[in-house]
């Protein structure tokens, strides 16, 4: 029961950026255009996980903005289902909202430099932490590299660990700043 998930949920992040750093191709060209791609959707996929926290968050936001969002994570959706975890059909079949993806990451930054949000930091935070726990994990794969964690689901929980403590460092940081 569980296959269905995984593959939309792979299929979200594909082009995923350590898989593009690291199993390159034998062209310099593909390996630059696979890490460019894998580059914008990482930065526009943090900042569509942030608006989607802005528009359904504790702030009464417009409801278009929530329709917005919630029409983006349909379509991010049916493309991930429709394409799986392929690297090439996937990104093709997003890039229909790729005019509606883009305002609503413009809107999301726009608001998080205007308000000053923890939370924006807090996204690149954990998108960072994800991201860094999968460089070994490829690079296992695809050199001799001897690492430990082989388990791709003991990778995932090891980036979403990292990610609960690096936000309670965060916040506590936060909590310990207003008091001074």
């Amino acid at each position: 029961w569980l296959q269905m998930p995984i593959l939309v949920g792979y299929g979200v992040v594909q082009p995923f950026l350590p898989a593009a750093l690291i199993a390159t191709s034998s062209s310099s060209l593909w390996t630059g255009i696979a890490i460019f791609r894998a580059v914008g959707w990482s930065l526009l996929l943090a900042l569509l996980l942030y608006a989607t926290l802005l528009a359904f968050g504790k702030q009464a936001q417009a409801r278009l903005n929530r329709a917005f969002v919630a029409v983006i994570w349909l379509g991010v959706l049916v493309a991930a289902y429709r394409g799986g975890g392929d690297q090439w059909d996937n990104p093709r079949y997003r890039a229909v909202f790729v005019g509606l993806q883009v305002g609503v990451a413009c809107w999301a930054w726009v608001q998080a430099r205007r308000e000053r949000d923890p939370w924006f930091r807090r996204a690149w935070l954990a998108l960072f932490c994800i991201l860094f726990w999968f460089v070994p994990w490829y690079l296992h794969r695809y050199t001799p590299l001897a690492w430990p964690v082989v388990d791709l689901f003991k990778t995932i929980g090891l980036g979403l660990a990292t990610v609960v403590l690096v936000l309670l460092w965060d916040w506590a940081r936060s909590i310990k700043t207003e008091q001074k």
